[in-house]
């Protein structure tokens, strides 16, 4: 087995809410972006970092674009936008201990443009300042969550809430 192979393996076993898929998703579509990021990653080391082609077939750059090949055009574009958000300052506040995670380098960031341009289904050129801005936006409503893929409720919200098991005035706690 090859670290490939275990990668296909392990997003093929992680778990998933079927009932969720739209018209138009893939099971592939519901893996946490924090993972689809890090196999975007890894295809960008192996075109950048060792100059891996994509198009090779038997290139482990192929391999990995191959399992992600179905994710629907919204989940490219906001894999898209999460990348190109890495790059700026404020996505510091969201790492382990000052290195940035899911940062690339020169060459892998090339790389990444190179292997979106492999997707038929999205036009990287059409990605807009407006998609980074909304990320950003997401990411201050909903905080480091919101990169995970997932989403908490605004701080707002969710104070709220906290105040509803809270006695209102005139009870008494018991």
């Amino acid at each position: 087995d090859t670290v490939i192979d275990n990668i296909n393996r392990f997003i093929a076993e992680v778990e998933v809410d079927e009932s969720q898929l739209g018209e138009g998703f893939c099971r592939i579509d519901l893996v946490p972006r924090a993972i689809l990021r890090a196999v975007f990653k890894l295809c960008c080391i192996y075109i950048g970092d060792f100059g891996d082609d994509v198009r090779a077939l038997r290139s482990p750059a192929h391999r990995v674009r191959h399992l992600i090949r179905n994710l629907h055009p919204s989940v490219l574009k906001a894999i898209w936008a999460d990348f190109a958000m890495y790059s700026a300052s404020e996505a510091w506040e969201v790492s382990n201990r000052g290195v940035n995670l899911d940062s690339l380098n020169e060459h892998e960031h090339d790389a990444l443009l190179t292997l979106f341009n492999t997707f038929d289904n999205v036009d990287v050129s059409s990605l807009s300042e407006n998609d980074l801005t909304a990320r950003l936006h997401e990411l201050h409503c909903h905080g480091a969550n919101a990169l995970a893929g997932g989403l908490e409720p605004p701080l707002e919200e969710r104070e709220e809430e906290e105040d509803v098991n809270e006695p209102s005035e005139g009870e008494e706690e018991q």
